[in-house]
């Protein structure tokens, strides 16, 4: 169950089950406010994460889609630490998206809200998926450091890349030394070079 929600009522009535997992899109503060508008807030749905870990349930979080922004480095640090804070040694995955979109939206965007400040940087058509994304650089580079941030507070919670081919994969892990493994219920890769995993299991591009 993957939300921004923090109607949480219903589901801290009901008895938890070990093959349900309750996980949450993240943004920092200052993106929250900026880009998703009428959402909770960062600490809103913190609380309602550590809400379902007292009741038993299984949470995990995705930071999808991570923005580039001339603070990102600092914000998103602080939202990992604000994460860890409120689920440490409770969350079953974690997912990384850089900012993506069809290509039809972009012009939409800029209708709507005059000088976008989510359309600064270059923007390029994917040849697999059509959809506009981040230079291979700035993935990377978005990557890796959070993925470096991550392990700064845990060495084994499973991270994967969402909708990103496997030549990036290879990149942001320093490692073509990576092999498949399945743990519960994701298909990843893991590497003896820096230890992390690589989700493998497909899209994971919808958001409830």
């Amino acid at each position: 169950m993957k939300t921004k929600s923090i109607n949480i009522e219903n589901i801290l009535k009901t008895e938890s089950n070990t093959n349900v997992v309750i996980s949450w899109s993240l943004n920092t503060p200052s993106r929250i406010k900026k880009e998703e508008y009428y959402t909770p807030l960062l600490k809103q749905r913190l609380e309602a994460a550590r809400k379902c870990i007292k009741k038993g349930y299984k949470v995990g979080f995705h930071f999808d889609p991570i923005i580039y922004y001339d603070k990102w480095e600092e914000e998103y640090y602080k939202t990992i630490g604000s994460m860890f804070e409120y689920a440490k040694d409770n969350i079953e995955w974690i997912s990384l998206g850089a900012l993506r979109f069809h290509c039809s939206l972009k012009q939409i965007i800029e209708m709507r809200f005059p000088n976008p400040e989510i359309l600064d940087h270059e923007l390029l058509i994917a040849p697999g998926d059509k959809k506009l994304r981040y230079t291979e650089n700035i993935r990377i580079e978005l990557f890796r450091k959070m993925t470096r941030w991550i392990r700064e507070f845990d060495k084994k919670v499973i991270i994967y890349l969402c909708m990103e081919e496997e030549d990036i994969w290879q990149k942001v892990f320093n490692s073509s030394l990576l092999k498949k493994n399945r743990s519960k219920g994701i298909d990843y890769l893991s590497g003896p070079v820096s230890d992390v995993e690589i989700n493998l299991s497909g899209d994971e591009d919808e958001v409830i």
